[in-house]
């Protein structure tokens, strides 16, 4: 299945604009929401055509981009970025309080609990509950060997 161009949909037109992007997306691929997958799904191809001109095409030119991005790095706006980690830190707090408020209406002592830990997490959500009544069948047969 293709993917849609951006010429039919005003959303992806809208996204295909750099004013409209974010300041940090990648100039090369300024003009094309999807990047290199909506290359590789318009290319012609004859009917000798192969994974390895597929390779050539779309892969190799791939690999030198992240190449170079990894040589030369990726530029930071070190300001901006100072301040979203407040916010990010802000968020977290407020989510680790939001998480402890529905812990504790499962368990009371949820409040002591530390949601780093995966063990705690894992009784948490999956551990076994007592059983609130305990019914006796007299009718039910139980195999002695087991």
């Amino acid at each position: 299945k293709r993917r849609q161009s951006a010429k039919g949909d005003p959303t992806r037109q809208r996204k295909s604009r750099p004013a409209s992007r974010s300041p940090f997306a990648i100039d090369y691929e300024a003009y094309s929401p999807f990047g290199g997958v909506e290359r590789a799904y318009n290319l012609d191809f004859d009917e000798k055509g192969s994974l390895l001109d597929f390779y050539n095409h779309v892969w190799l030119p791939f690999g030198e981009a992240l190449t170079e991005m990894e040589w030369k790095g990726i530029g930071l706006d070190l300001s901006h970025l100072r301040t979203v980690e407040v916010k990010a830190l802000e968020d977290r707090r407020e989510a680790r309080k939001t998480f402890l408020k529905w812990a504790e209406s499962w368990c009371e002592d949820a409040s002591t609990m530390n949601i780093n830990s995966s063990l705690q997490k894992k009784q948490l959500l999956f551990g076994t509950l007592p059983p609130s009544e305990v019914y006796f069948n007299p009718h039910a047969v139980v195999d002695e060997d087991e």
